[in-house]
């Protein structure tokens, strides 16, 4: 049977979730959660374990939100 996915898009894929994560990072630290906003869709879910599952994109960030706060994060 052959791979679905070549080494070529393996690569690119792994660059283009690395980006994401730092893209998400950055906004998270920062306490810019908007920033996340463009990497859900419409109808993504966030599962958080023994939370209701939270959907939508705005739903999303608007929950970040509250995880966040106002400044950011810092570990």
């Amino acid at each position: 049977m052959k791979p679905i996915i070549n080494d070529l898009n393996t690569e690119f894929s792994a660059r283009a979730i690395i980006a994401a994560y730092r893209q998400f990072e950055n906004a998270f630290f920062k306490g810019v959660i908007a920033e996340t906003e463009s990497l859900y869709t419409e109808d993504a879910q966030w599962i958080v374990p023994q939370a209701p599952v939270i959907k939508g994109k705005i739903a999303i960030r608007d929950a970040w939100k509250q995880v966040v706060g106002e400044g950011g994060v810092n570990v």
